[in-house]
């Protein structure tokens, strides 16, 4: 899952997808024809035997090589019994291999002169290097070692243990953090989708090396992995290098693949929700509504309506919220996407009272926030964003996703969970503009009147009253 941010309100998305590389045969080297690449630019593409794919974009001006294996496993996999473990199995990855102990595999980190992390989202797991071009070599023997040989020492599965609940004890969440999680407990349930990130303290205890391993197995398959190389990296030798490491990695079972058909959207109303915080000294209130996942026809518009609703600093929320009414001094919204589902969600933080402007009596805020903001939702079927309203936010989107590319680990990230998450491929990252701009009023009314129906309410407040703040 990808975010975009700015500093002062939040914008969150997954990095859609969409492609129109033409595909080219061709072979990706002479000694293994099974494998077939084809090139677009400077896109190269290759699909090994058992199935892994492989994406490579040369960079020739750049003195860095980032190497990127991308699985598909995430909470998604989880259950109530187990969840966290997709966390457990990434932080114990790199930890030791059948032919590499702990101390060898970290010395081998240690002398790339760069670095090999693991990375576990909602959605997929992530091995990313970073190294200099002549450790390339280097760099993807650790990566595709440990994607086929990681042992799970006992040792190693302790001390992973050991972190994992010290974060699990020492985690605080935002306001906005807290809210989101009751908005996926009301729409998910009892799947992995609506269970934190890392576990809980009675799951990660109870998890056992086996459980790990038979995880490792079922989800680090051939079909659930791409690799995405980005950098100054010949690309034909690049293939062959990952070729010859990991063909021998034998196919998954096919049924071990398909875990991520859509979510239904829910039509149905939700019964409001409010959370007594003790000692806050502030309320909030989030307006939620189940939204399009990544791969859905709707997900473009949904990124250009999030932002005209509360994403950037013009938005509608910022000028009737904050300009308007001065009630609020943290406010926006965020649309969070996966392959199989979506949520667009407005906040707004303020004190617990507010003093009106007109009548100078003190008033609860939290009410008044949640009017202004259903009001702000309808308002976009009431009255329809102008042309240059769409322009605006339109700029502010593409603007936010071209400083996300100044990094070449950043580079890599983009297009590999564009390759990863859609129906479409990782033109969406390559030509991103044009698909944005594509937007038009028609699409964002389309997605207002589907979408804006079923608003989840959760609001956060002290379990004792707080003082007023006046903000001008």
């Amino acid at each position: 899952m990808l975010y975009f941010k700015n500093t002062s309100l939040r914008f969150h998305g997954t990095a859609a997808l969409i492609s129109t590389i033409g595909l080219l045969a061709s072979i990706a080297n002479a000694q293994d024809l099974s494998n077939t690449a084809s090139s677009s630019g400077s896109l190269t593409r290759a699909t090994l035997a058992n199935g892994i794919h492989i994406l490579i974009k040369r960079e020739p001006s750049t003195p860095l090589i980032a190497l990127d294996a991308f699985i598909k496993v995430g909470k998604a996999n989880e259950n109530a019994d187990n969840a966290g473990i997709s966390t457990f199995v990434a932080r114990t990855l790199l930890a030791s291999t059948t032919n590499a102990t702990h101390e060898e595999v970290a010395s081998d980190i240690g002398s790339l002169g760069g670095n090999v992390t693991v990375s576990s989202l909602p959605d997929y797991t992530v091995v990313s290097a970073l190294t200099v071009p002549d450790q390339f070599d280097n760099a993807e023997y650790i990566v595709t070692n440990a994607l086929k040989n990681a042992d799970f020492d006992a040792k190693d599965v302790d001390a992973s243990r050991d972190d994992l609940l010290t974060d699990i004890d020492s985690a605080t969440s935002s306001l906005f953090e807290s809210g989101i999680q009751t908005v996926q407990s009301i729409l998910y349930g009892n799947t992995g989708l609506a269970l934190p990130d890392i576990g809980t303290r009675d799951t990660v205890e109870h998890l056992r090396r086996s459980d790990l391993i038979r995880f490792f197995h079922r989800f680090y398959i051939p079909q659930n992995i791409t690799i995405v190389v980005t950098g100054n990296v010949d690309p034909q030798r690049a293939i062959a290098e990952l070729s010859s490491s990991l063909e021998d990695m034998p196919a998954g079972r096919k049924n071990d693949v398909d875990f991520t058909d859509p979510v239904t959207i829910q039509n149905r109303n939700f019964e409001p929700a409010t959370n007594q915080v003790v000692d806050l000294k502030q309320v909030s209130v989030l307006v939620a509504f189940q939204a399009p996942p990544v791969s859905n026809k709707d997900y473009a518009a949904m990124i250009v309506a999030n932002a005209i609703v509360g994403g950037m600093k013009s938005s509608r929320m910022f000028r009737e919220i904050r300009e308007k009414q001065g009630l609020s001094y943290e406010l926006g919204s965020v649309y969070e996407a996966t392959d199989s589902t979506g949520i667009l969600a407005a906040y707004a933080m303020a004190s617990p009272t507010h003093t009106d402007r007109v009548t100078l009596k003190d008033e609860p805020s939290a009410p008044i926030l949640q009017s202004l903001m259903l009001a702000i939702f309808s308002s976009m079927s009431t009255t329809p964003p102008s042309l240059s309203e769409i322009h605006r936010a339109q700029h502010f989107i593409i603007g936010s996703y071209n400083i996300k590319h100044e990094r070449i680990e950043d580079r890599a990230a983009l297009l590999g969970s564009a390759e990863l998450e859609s129906n479409y491929g990782a033109d969406w990252d390559q030509h991103f503009a044009s698909y944005i701009t594509a937007v038009t009023p028609e699409d964002i009314a389309r997605i207002t009147a589907r979408y804006f129906v079923h608003p989840i309410i959760v609001t956060q407040v002290p379990d004792t009253p707080g003082r007023t703040v006046h903000i001008e």
